[in-house]
């Protein structure tokens, strides 16, 4: 009377089992890296300008300038190898035909968009911020009285010595790099041009235009030099650390770094990048100087959804003798057209570092889960963010007192439910996790002990399934790893459950595999990882979260020159909220770093692991839901889930070509056609209230594109959706093999 209609109606459908026939995937852990086409792109557009702390700032891809009363000031980004910076001040200060003998007024600086003004009289002294260095522009609305060339006195301060001058370019400079001054041309209203010439003596430029081409000039006359960074072959200049989050509001990712100015200076710098599906294909969405004039470092950024911003954090080295060098934590949010003022978020005389935030995805709270490390010892707050964009936290706690902690990861989103996965790696080589609802500790902290020590981890989730990636030293080796992974699950009763203990992710005998970054993607973990020592190969694959099991091959996004060392990090539309189509699409940014340059390079990824469309909700009250993973046409790890039934439950999976959407059971709709699917089962689930079914599936790239409808059938004897067979039924999927 229970059930028995259901059975009898199951029996009477031809069955089947495991089978949209498979073919099989390679052993995920042995594959080599197979090498795409490229496509990814240089961050090479990087040029911001705005008010930072007090100062107006501007910043191109190797230099930082400064703008006040006193003028321009243009900084090389000469590395750590100059002790100190080396900046070059500039400051219009007379003009004239024949000679610069009238003065030209001290002026304020004004700004729109990434251009500076200085009025000064008639003329306006201009200079736009370019990636590639400062466009100097005197603008002369009147045609300067007398006769002879045009010349421009420009007033030099800086401690970098004359080098080369002749009548094209300017350069200072010393052993650690510098700036040339060149291009000198004139433009008038209509167009035309003119070459010009400069020259250097005792502390002034002399920037010249020929009188007869400044006596024909349509007005306004316009003379541009050209202010660009000398970076020697051995600077160390380097952008370094990136990590990017997403917000789906802005449609936007903002990726941030840390710029080496010289030994005891860093900048913080941040590029946003449209989503593709509004911005088009390329990094394009501005940039903006997060943090300037301290040593700044290691960047993170994490997304507050509810404010339709992101909160930028790094550390501040501070050495001020007799106190011991140490670092402390900042933060601020940061929006398209906003930058907060900047929260001191740890400051002390102990040394705060190894700083980790989880981002906000929900709609009801501005707080954002936040970490670091201080003698070995994990600190834990929450970082608030106000409408106004002005951060604070709350009470901070000590999460751990053993003193022997050596990284901490978080999940990058703790997802519409704002709960988070903590990992920690000891110096003894263990992972220790725990689970945080909203700031809550939900469950004891749990030790996970390796086959031999792990050495690095990466973390991320959803708020109900998580996947950690980490490095474990290689069977006879003390410097070689392999990647090995682990999933975990939520149960409602307020545990963490895991789904797939320890399993090998990649390993290559002999070879390096390390440097993991994970990001949830939809409904599956993308990976990427560095391998190789000497030449290093960016990897990425696509895993599913359930199993750790491969979704597709595993390519190598980007292949370094030899002593070049890359490390990544990857951010999904999912983290911020997305819903829409482009929800599993990431943004994979990496550094190539030889030790003297790092440039900054990305590539947008959309995981080929099968298009899953709900086509129609759910029914009854267990509110079970129907996932699929690995929809691939490479190999044999889809799979076909039920979550979140009561364990125990009795169910069935129906999978069928043709849609039918049957009605007459009280709300529910049975979607496949029930006379020609394939039903799987029954099987009960488990302990955590799921239930799976591996489909392989086959026919290699003739299949890409098929598509079949998913839904399963809950016994349900208290709340049924359909009273006539008692059975509940979850939402269905149409999914699409990619």
């Amino acid at each position: 009377m229970t059930h028995v209609p259901l059975l009898a109606l199951l029996l009477a459908i031809p069955l089947g089992h495991g089978a949209l026939p498979g073919q099989q995937a390679q052993d995920p852990s042995r594959e080599a890296l197979l090498a795409p086409a490229a496509n990814s792109q240089v961050f090479d557009r990087f040029a911001a300008l705005q008010h930072t702390d007090g100062e107006l700032v501007g910043a191109g891809i190797d230099y930082r300038a400064r703008f006040s009363a006193n003028g321009a000031q243009f900084t090389p980004a000469l590395g750590e190898t100059a002790p100190v910076e080396f900046p070059v001040t500039l400051r219009g200060v007379a003009f004239g035909r024949g000679g610069a003998e009238q003065a030209l007024p001290a002026g304020e600086p004004t700004y729109r968009e990434r251009t500076v003004s200085y009025l000064r009289g008639t003329i306006e002294e201009t200079y736009e911020v370019r990636p590639q260095g400062l466009k100097q522009s005197f603008v002369f609305h009147e045609r300067p009285a007398g006769r002879g060339d045009l010349t421009v006195a420009v007033q030099v301060a800086t401690q970098l010595a004359l080098q080369t001058q002749n009548g094209d370019a300017v350069t200072f400079g010393n052993e650690f790099g510098g700036v040339r001054i060149d291009a000198v041309l004139g433009i008038d209203a209509l167009g035309r041009t003119c070459k010009g010439s400069l020259s250097f003596a005792g502390d002034q430029l002399q920037l010249r235009l020929p009188a007869a081409f400044v006596d024909a000039a349509a007005l306004p006359l316009v003379l541009d030099p050209m202010l660009g960074a000398v970076i020697p072959t051995n600077a160390t200049g380097r952008n370094l650390d990136p990590q990017v989050a997403y917000d789906a509001d802005l449609g936007k990712y903002l990726v941030v770094w840390w710029r080496r100015l010289s030994a005891n200076t860093g900048d913080i710098y941040g590029q946003f990048v449209n989503r593709e599906t509004t911005g088009g294909a390329d990094l394009s969405g501005g940039s903006v100087v997060i943090r300037s004039g301290s040593n700044s470092q290691r960047a993170r950024v994490a997304d507050c959804s509810v404010r339709n911003a992101f909160v930028v954090a790094w550390q501040d080295v501070v050495t001020v003798a007799p106190l011991p060098t140490h670092r402390d934590l900042y933060v601020r949010a940061v929006t398209p057209t906003t930058l907060g003022t900047t929260f001191p978020l740890a400051i002390s005389l102990g040394d705060e570092q190894g700083l980790e935030m989880a981002s906000n995805a929900t709609e009801s709270s501005s707080e954002l889960l936040t970490l670091w490390i201080q003698a070995g010892d994990v600190y834990q707050t929450t970082i608030t963010v106000s409408a106004s964009f002005a951060c604070g936290r709350t009470t901070v706690y000590s999460d751990t007192s053993t003193g022997g902690t050596t990284a901490v990861r978080i999940s990058r989103s703790g997802g519409v439910a704002n709960r988070n996965l903590v990992a920690y790696l000891t110096s003894s080589g263990e992972i220790m996790t725990r689970l945080l609802d909203g700031v809550i500790q939900s469950n004891s902290t749990q030790t996970w002990y390796g086959a031999r020590s792990y050495t690095s981890l990466a973390l991320d989730g959803d708020g109900e399934n998580w996947f950690l990636a980490a490095t474990m030293l290689e069977v006879g080796s003390t410097t070689l790893n392999d990647i090995v992974g682990m999933t975990f699950g939520w149960q409602p009763a307020g545990n963490l459950h895991v789904r797939q203990n320890a399993t090998t992710l990649v390993a290559n005998s002999g070879v390096q595999d390390y440097r993991p970054t994970v990001a949830m993607s939809g409904r599956n973990a993308v990976l990427a990882w560095t391998q190789g020592s000497t030449t290093q190969a960016l990897g990425l694959r696509t895993f599913g979260q359930s199993l750790c099991a491969p979704c597709e091959d595993p390519i190598a996004v980007f292949t370094g020159a030899s002593g070049q060392q890359v490390v990544a990090c990857l951010a999904a539309q999912a983290s911020g909220r997305e819903s829409g189509a482009t929800r599993d699409d990431a943004l994979l940014v990496w550094q190539g770093d030889n030790g003297t340059a790092s440039a900054l390079q990305a590539q947008r990824w959309t995981p080929a692991d099968g298009i899953a469309t709900q086509v129609a909700p759910g029914c009854g009250g267990l509110t079970a839901t129907a996932v699929a993973e690995c929809a691939n046409h490479q190999g044999s790890s889809h799979l076909a889930l039920l979550r979140n039934a009561p364990a125990g439950a009795t169910s069935w999976l129906l999978i069928g070509f043709e849609r039918r959407d049957a009605t007459g059971c009280g709300p529910c709709v049975l979607v496949p056609e029930l006379s020609t699917s394939f039903v799987f089962g029954p099987t009960a689930t488990d302990a955590y209230r799921n239930a799976s079914w591996s489909i392989p599936i086959a026919g290699g790239s003739q299949v890409i594109g098929l598509s079949y409808y998913q839904q399963w059938l809950v016994q349900d004897t208290a709340t049924p959706g359909c009273p006539a067979f008692q059975f509940d039924l979850s939402n269905a999927l149409q999914v699409t093999i990619q």
